[in-house]
């Protein structure tokens, strides 16, 4: 069963890779950035005082085609 859900995206990830691997993510270092339409500096304030971030992630660019659905190593491709 498919399920349509609505996002209006409020920041971007952008990250060195030039392709959607699956492997390796823990050795790329990302960048958050906020729409300033949408927030100020203001909203900031005080996040370094979180213990942690949740970020809901939408993977746009991935082939539907190329997900494995059965049990895998997390290094094999």
């Amino acid at each position: 069963r498919r399920c349509s859900v609505n996002v209006t995206a409020i920041a971007w990830v952008s990250s060195p890779r030039a392709e959607p691997l699956d492997n390796d993510c823990d050795l790329v270092t990302c960048t958050i950035t906020l729409d300033a339409q949408q927030f100020t500096e203001e909203a900031l304030e005080g996040m370094q005082e979180f213990p942690h971030l949740e970020v809901v992630y939408l993977f746009d660019r991935h082939d539907a085609g190329s997900v494995q659905t059965a049990a895998r190593h997390p290094r094999d491709n």
